[in-house]
């Protein structure tokens, strides 16, 4: 027997659907972990509840049980990642202890996963793995504009150096300056101004005249003020308009 999924099939099935994102799995799947299936295919399991399905409150209990007495290291820590998802904010120093440990190509997932987890409670502990995690994140395009959007949303200046440097990945780009929007660090004004001025894509534009008008200075003026002698594109003239008049006296 394998706990509440049934035989090695039976899981294995779950498993697959697990993979597709059908979230009817999730409770089973959780009710397994600490049971006897190969360790192999409870690690994946426990992987899945993170990275392929949304947090599922029937799920907590069970992830807590596993979290803290499923036969191995691997299981009990992506369940406190899944747990703390669900608001287990007992499970806060695990993920803690989980970011102290070097981090390797195999535990990558696990790291930034738990650094995610850690910033819906807005606790910055994971911020330097998210900053790393953007140097790899490029197969995976959605888990690219999360991480950004934490980034910004975390407010902590470490950010910043590495969102500059992640412009260079277009996929993302808009949501990058969005986030350095929201972090206003004047550090980031001349790459912001670059985008602006040579990106070639308008919705990149428009978020970059919208960052320089929220963070202001002389430069952001300057390059606002330029745009309007060089611009084509009515949605980047009306971005930077609104941002020269929502700028504040001063700034």
């Amino acid at each position: 027997m394998f706990g509440a999924a049934g035989g090695a099939g039976d899981f294995a099935r779950l498993i697959e659907r697990a993979r597709l994102g059908d979230v009817h799995v999730a409770s089973s799947i959780a009710d397994a972990l600490g049971g006897n299936a190969p360790v192999a295919a409870r690690r994946e399991a426990a992987s899945l509840l993170v990275t392929a399905l949304p947090p599922r409150s029937e799920t907590l209990r069970a992830l807590l049980v596993a979290a803290g007495t499923a036969g191995d290291d691997d299981v009990r820590d992506w369940a406190a990642v899944a747990a703390t998802r669900l608001g287990a904010s007992q499970m806060q120093e695990r993920l803690h202890t989980i970011l102290a440990r070097p981090s390797t190509e195999a535990t990558q997932a696990l790291h930034v996963q738990a650094a995610l987890a850690l910033a819906e409670k807005v606790d910055k502990a994971g911020v330097p793995v998210l900053a790393d995690a953007l140097d790899s994140c490029a197969n995976d395009v959605s888990l690219c504009k999360r991480i950004v959007a934490v980034l910004g949303d975390l407010h902590d200046p470490r950010a910043v150096h590495p969102l500059v440097e992640h412009l260079a990945f277009v996929q993302t780009r808009r949501e990058t300056v969005e986030a350095l929007a929201i972090l206003a660090d004047p550090t980031s004004v001349p790459a912001l101004v670059a985008c602006l001025k040579t990106d070639e894509y308008v919705p990149v534009r428009v978020a970059a005249a919208t960052a320089l008008g929220r963070l202001g200075g002389a430069r952001s003026v300057q390059a606002l003020q330029s745009a309007l002698t060089r611009e084509s594109e009515e949605p980047v003239l009306a971005a930077v308009r609104a941002a020269l008049a929502a700028r504040r006296p001063g700034r």
